[in-house]
Parts: C-alpha cells; sequence; structure tokens
C-alpha cells in the first residue's frame, strides 16, 4: 500500500492495526518537492482543503503564510512525523532505484520472480502512471523561484537532513 503524503502522521495508528507490515520511508528534496506540489497541488498543500491542526498549524497562519511558506511548513510537518514514526527503511528519493533490494528484501519478494513487473513498474510516473518517469530534479532545482527555495531551505531543509541522515545510515542513501 502506497500511503500519500499526508497520510504520515497517522503512521503510527496503521503500525498498531498491522504490527507485521514493513514501512518504508521515502522522502525528496524539499525544493523538488515544493516545485512538485506548485505544480500540481494535493489537497495537503492547498491552504485550508484539509485541518490545519492535522499539519501543526492553526487557521489564522493557513490564512496569513505565504504559499510557499504553508507548503514548507506542511512539508515539515510530515518530515518530522515520519522521522518520529516507527519506519523500517529510511529511503532518499535520489537512491530510489539503488534501494530497491532492500525494499525487496524488507517485504520478502523475490526480484527474480518478478523482474518484468518490477521493471514494467520503474518505469511509470507515481501520480500519472500513464507517463515514462525521467528524473526531473534537476529541472525542479533550476525552476524553483526564490520564494519557495527560501521557504524549503528555512522551514524543510532541517527535517529532510535528519531523514537523509538515517538514509544514509541504513544504505538506503550514497553519502
Amino acid at each position: 500500500v502506497k500511503l500519500d503524503a499526508w497520510h504520515t502522521p497517522s503512521l503510527p495508528l496503521l503500525r498498531a492495526a498491522f504490527p507485521t507490515v514493513p514501512v518504508v520511508g521515502l522522502a525528496r528534496d524539499p525544493v523538488e518537492v515544493l516545485v512538485s506540489s506548485e505544480r500540481q497541488r494535493g489537497a495537503h498543500m492547498v491552504p485550508g482543503a484539509l485541518p490545519p491542526e492535522g499539519f501543526g498549524m492553526t487557521w489564522d497562519e493557513v490564512v496569513t503564510l505565504p504559499p510557499a511558506d504553508y507548503m514548507a511548513r506542511v512539508l515539515s510537518h510530515l518530515l518530522d512525523a515520519m522521522l518520529a514514526a516507527d519506519v523500517d527503511l529510511h529511503v532518499d528519493h535520489a537512491d530510489l532505484a539503488a534501494a530497491r533490494g532492500r525494499v525487496l528484501d524488507l517485504f520478502d519478494v523475490d526480484e527474480t520472480a518478478e523482474t518484468a513487473a518490477l521493471d514494467l513498474v520503474s518505469t511509470r510516473h507515481a501520480k500519472t502512471p500513464e507517463r515514462s518517469y525521467a528524473d526531473d530534479s534537476a529541472d525542479k532545482q533550476r525552476s524553483a523561484s526564490p520564494a519557495l527555495r527560501t521557504a524549503a531551505e528555512r522551514l524543510a531543509r532541517p527535517s529532510y537532513e535528519e531523514f537523509s541522515s538515517r538514509a544514509r545510515a541504513a544504505g538506503g542513501t550514497p553519502a
């Protein structure tokens, strides 16, 4: 089961309900996440679409924060929730392909038996499966507005760096 980002604060409840199911935490560079969210917003990135208390904010903050700051605060809250949760493996998006073996081992999946299906799934775009996946990290880094980059660095970068540190320690991201 792939959860949407805004479900991350519910990980303790899901772990309690399904204690034997492994959990992989996946995170991406905050600038890239925020550029993606600007282009195609999930409900959690639309101010007021979901209760702000779920992201550690008040309604007053929702209506006064600049959009980039709102999204960066949401992202930081979600990263912090993942850091506080009982996650079996932290994986940085930049190393997702290289972490494939560790993820499959965690779920006790025989890679050789599932190679064709895995190869097919790994070539598709997660948000729009009808499209082929192409690494867009450089494009997103280039296209980030100064306000978005500043918000990402100031509000979400510290949590992402902690996540990335855990991923490196687990072999989920190269040093």
